[in-house]
């Protein structure tokens, strides 16, 4: 059990090293990057501008709230407006990048495994249509999900457990890509997600570090696909 999980971050760290070192893998991942920035930035200027007129119309109406306690509320807002804003920017650009986020699993599956990439197809238009049906297929099991975490989110106790689902999902989302290319279905990919939880955990605890670093959670898309095709060719399961 401890070695899958080790597995799990290993293949985090040698998709981090794939990208840095392969150009193509760089360059591709350029787009999903910029995507992010981009929608990010705009949404995070929607939002505060949307935020201080939210806040400004409490304040008129609660004379007396002390300015420490109108501060605590202001950040805390923020706070939660700047996690749903990256979470939802993560759901638009994974559904907006699938072209290109199904050739940097393809790539990485070629340089990490020729032998393993013969067994797969790869039908260019037809895959891509599969990815965007699937997703929205997961779109809705992630706004329930979604919806459970946010309110269990509340709790601190079982905060800590809100968040690594968060990231667990994020995880399944980025070995997704890999799965199309066997051309598996929803219900075949949610059970093989279920078998291989353990590595899958130790991915999803790098992904959570990493999204905490400031800058470098830009990269946050590449990498979970870079990553995770690296813990598929490791796992190398007869599917």
């Amino acid at each position: 059990m401890y070695l899958k999980f080790i597995q799990g971050i290993d293949s985090f760290f040698e998709g981090l090293k794939l990208l840095l070192k392969q150009k193509t893998l760089r360059n591709l991942s350029l787009i999903p990057m910029l995507m992010a920035v981009v929608l990010f930035t705009l949404g995070l200027i929607s939002g505060v501008m949307f935020l201080d007129q939210a806040m400004d119309w409490v304040i008129q109406r609660n004379h007396d709230t002390s300015f420490v306690l109108k501060t605590f509320a202001y950040l805390v807002s923020f706070v939660l407006l700047v996690m749903g804003l990256y979470i939802f920017v993560l759901t638009i650009v994974s559904i907006l990048s699938i072209p290109v986020c199904t050739v940097l699993a393809r790539k990485t599956i070629e340089i990490k495994d020729q032998e393993l990439l013969k067994t797969m197809t790869d039908q260019g238009f037809l895959t891509t249509l599969r990815m965007i049906l699937v997703s929205l297929q997961k779109l809705i099991i992630y706004f329930v999900v979604a919806m459970v975490l946010f309110v269990i989110s509340f709790f601190p106790v079982v905060a800590p457990i809100a968040l690594y689902c968060s990231f667990m999902l994020l995880a399944f989302d980025a070995i997704d890509y890999s799965l199309e290319l066997k051309a598996m279905s929803l219900r075949e990919r949610i059970h093989y997600c279920i078998r291989h939880w353990i590595p899958l955990s130790g991915l999803a605890i790098c992904l959570m570090g990493l999204a905490g670093v400031p800058i470098l959670n830009i990269l946050f898309l590449p990498v979970a696909v870079i990553s995770a095709s690296v813990l598929f060719t490791k796992l190398k399961e007869p599917l």
